[in-house]
């Protein structure tokens, strides 16, 4: 600088009977011109750009000069293109004492000092000069951690740091990678939770683990540099604190992260009740669930599950489940291509992933596509007109759910009763036709008339389905009263025993 103007030099190499070369165009700071820069800091060469620290009497300036590609050939145009921002939240005398550049994270660390102060450790990014990290080195009794020059290991993530302490220099080593979120933030005490690790710098450096409270690490897959993703382990206790246990990322041994983002253990969730117990496929409509465990998480599931063949649906978010209670919430069962088959469930999951097994019953019903009756065996006496025990006529889905309520159809059902194997003329019966109403008919009036003992079979026809059988057994009837089949003659006395 000079005469309170700012000026950028080139010195060729080697120096010797070298002209500095001088851009005098665009070498103007605007962070500069409103408050007067008072001295250049500490200096870094990227590529083409040249990041420089400028302090002012009260703050400190980032700087970022664009050199021409073609600088250094015959008749190079002397341009030159400048940013500058002032850093923000600094209103006193600090100084910048090294730049350090992380090409893997395209950013900057900018080491500045305050009087009577640990220095501070700025991370920046590189195409906006906006900070987004800091740091503070310690103090060790009286004496500060003074940082006097940055150095950067690519290959192991590791921010070097020479730093004075009073009279005598030490080395602080930093991890270029951090955590910054985990997703889902809880995680089923049973384990097997797919943790989403979303953070910065990351990179196949050696093994790459998630470290988890009490000592677990679980080994992590790496995506790219900003998401890893790891399984969480079994443990014996939920967490108390709502905030749960840091959960951090090493990329070799002994370098793990100390970001302290919480991940909160929670015990598996258990199904006591539903209300509904069933519902339509092509309708959604609200359960209630009772249980315990329950917890509001953003990650909140309900899954509704058949075992064979496999049918599952899993809803979240509070459009599908919604929290009412550690003991309740509503799950809203959404439509499906079909009935499920038989059992079906519905499992609650906190972490959206490790759910109940608590194997309470839901079903869901499908079209009615055929009859059932029930019991499929009977029994009578004979009698004159003996009244045929009561049986109940179901319509039923595809995987046999008795559709009930579900079915909005009215049907007329007609009983006819054979002989068994013997399809031809029905025995005379009364009672023979019910109505079904809401996918079901009671026949409780069909009466035969004089049935021999013998097997029969009462068949039930409805338009639209196939018919469906009942065996019905005749056996002999009670003893009323006695019948002389054939009647003796008048020539008969009493003298000989009547036969």
């Amino acid at each position: 600088s000079g005469g309170g103007g700012w000026q950028l030099l080139l010195l060729p190499l080697p120096l010797e009977g070298g002209n500095p070369h001088s851009l005098p165009h665009g070498a103007a700071i605007p962070a500069c011109e409103a408050t007067p820069c008072t001295a250049s800091g500490a200096i870094q060469v990227v590529g083409d750009v040249l990041y420089a620290g400028i302090e002012q009497t009260q703050g400190l300036v980032l700087a970022a000069f664009h050199l021409p590609l073609a600088l250094n050939l015959p008749g190079a145009p002397a341009g030159i293109r400048t940013r500058s921002k002032r850093l923000e939240g600094v209103e006193s005398a600090i100084t910048a004492h090294a730049i350090a550049d992380d090409p893997f994270l395209r950013a900057l660390y900018v080491a500045t000092q305050q009087p009577q102060r640990p220095s501070l450790l700025y991370k920046i990014k590189q195409d906006t000069l906006e900070p987004y990290g800091m740091a503070r080195m310690q103090s060790r009794g009286s004496e500060k951690e003074v940082v006097l020059d940055l150095l950067i290991s690519p290959t192991t993530r590791q921010l070097y740091t020479l730093c004075a302490l009073g009279g005598h220099p030490i080395i602080v080593t930093l991890l270029l990678y951090a955590v910054v979120q985990v997703v889902p933030p809880v995680a089923d005490v049973a384990g097997g939770t797919l943790v989403q690790v979303v953070g910065e710098g990351f990179q196949q450096v050696g093994h790459v683990a998630c470290e988890f409270g009490g000592g677990q690490s679980t080994p992590a897959t790496l995506h790219n540099s900003t998401h890893l993703q790891c399984l969480a382990p079994r443990v014996n206790s939920s967490d108390d604190s709502c905030s749960g246990e840091s959960l951090e990322v090493s990329l070799a041994q002994g370098m793990a992260t100390n970001n302290h983002v919480g991940l909160r253990r929670v015990p598996t969730p258990a199904v006591l009740t539903l209300n509904p117990i069933k519902g339509f496929f092509s309708q959604e409509q609200w359960v209630t669930v009772t249980g315990y465990g329950f917890l509001s998480t953003a990650t909140l599931s309900c899954r509704f599950t058949a075992v064979s063949p496999r049918a599952l649906v899993t809803v979240t978010g509070p459009d599908s489940v919604r929290f009412v209670s550690s003991t309740e919430l509503h799950c809203r069962q959404p439509t499906v291509p079909g009935a499920f088959s038989m059992p079906s469930y519905i499992e609650v999951s906190v972490d959206g992933q490790v759910f109940s097994q608590s194997l309470v019953r839901y079903s869901i019903i499908g079209l009615p596509i055929a009859l059932r009756v029930e019991p499929r065996t009977l029994q009578l006496s004979s009698a004159l007109q003996p009244l045929v025990p009561p049986f109940h006529l179901f319509t039923i889905d595809d995987v046999g759910h008795t559709v009930r309520e579900f079915d909005p159809d009215v049907y007329l059902a007609t009983a006819q009763v054979y002989p068994r194997l013997q399809l031809g003329q029905p025995l005379s019966a009364n009672g023979t036709q019910e109505q079904i109403l809401k996918g079901v008919a009671t026949f409780d009036g069909l009466s035969i008339e004089k049935p021999t003992a013998g097997e029969y079979t009462v068949s039930i026809h409805t338009e639209g389905f196939l018919p469906v059988d009942v065996t019905l057994t005749v056996v002999a009837g009670v003893p009323v009263r006695l019948s002389i089949i054939q009647q003796p003659s008048s020539a008969v006395d009493n003298s000989q025993p009547l036969k």
